[in-house]
């Protein structure tokens, strides 16, 4: 658990903590890596033993909403099984009354018949299904809208610094 340093029972998100048995120079004891993951001690359909992890984001971006740890690599998730949106999508977090709110911009495909409000209210209604949470605001942009990135994308956009909502 990120927030007490205890264990995580099997199957549930936890952060990634290592420690190195065979280092001697530099040995590192309980290095906390920032990533959560959840850890599977299940045996493999393969037939392997072995514990198998599966990252879900990192601590530093995820974003607290209503209780709900909430992770960009979630928002895709969900983003990218709508398919009446492009896949691109932009976060805003900001603060209202010292609470973490969040909208977000999503990219209707071309050719879409439906409109804009219909495709926000199903955004809306993925995400109040997959976390039990709804954005504030969804702002559907026509295709090619979003702004791209060569290497990794700018997705989050963090104004809770800010004073509260633009």
């Amino acid at each position: 658990d990120p927030a007490t340093g205890n264990p995580v029972p099997d199957g549930e998100k936890g952060e990634m903590v290592l420690t190195t048995l065979r280092k001697r120079a530099r040995p590192m004891i309980r290095f906390r890596t920032g990533d959560i993951v959840t850890r599977d001690l299940s045996q493999c359909p393969c037939g392997g033993t072995h514990a198998r992890i599966r990252i879900h984001g990192r601590t530093d971006d995820m974003f607290i909403v209503n209780g709900v740890n909430v992770f960009p690599s979630d928002v895709e998730v969900i983003v990218r099984s709508i398919g009446e949106v492009s896949g691109e999508y932009r976060i805003t977090l900001y603060k209202v009354s010292h609470l973490t709110r969040f909208d977000l911009e999503v990219e209707k495909r071309d050719g879409v018949s439906l409109s804009d409000a219909a495709v926000a209210d199903g955004v809306k209604a993925a995400f109040r299904n997959r976390l039990g949470l709804t954005p504030r605001q969804g702002t559907v942009h026509p295709e090619g809208t979003l702004p791209r990135s060569v290497h990794k994308a700018k997705r989050v956009v963090d104004r809770r610094e800010e004073g509260g909502r633009e």
